[in-house]
């Protein structure tokens, strides 16, 4: 969703000279955030049944016991609950149609920003 309004940010505004090279970075890294968290999910999904552990406590549980980073920590490496496919189209998994997704929105941005 950062990249959509990235989007709608530079397309209301539509700055001139050096403000759409702003955008256009702030899109590239975006698109490179996402791409990387896709690309983490896709290895955790690609790993044998029952080698990933589980995630632990709920979400709500572990921002309300522990400190922030980490739980962002715990979050970010991922789980059992994450190595399962509940979805895919085409024969590739969400996490694949997010990479994909992300690099084509990213290239876009970065294009249509860094041209006059």
């Amino acid at each position: 969703h950062r990249l959509g309004r990235g989007f709608l940010a530079a397309a209301l505004q539509h700055p001139p000279g050096g403000g759409r090279y702003v955008y256009a970075a702030l899109m590239g890294l975006a698109a490179l955030a996402t791409a990387a968290l896709a690309t983490r999910h896709l290895y955790i999904q690609s790993q044998p049944p029952g080698s990933i552990p589980s995630c632990g406590a709920p979400l709500e549980v572990m921002l309300k016991f522990s400190p922030l980073t980490e739980v962002v920590r715990k979050v970010l490496a991922g789980g059992g609950e994450c190595s399962q496919v509940n979805w895919s189209f085409a024969g590739l998994a969400m996490p694949a149609w997010l990479l994909i997704a992300a690099l084509v929105l990213g290239v876009a941005g970065v294009l249509a920003n860094s041209r006059q």
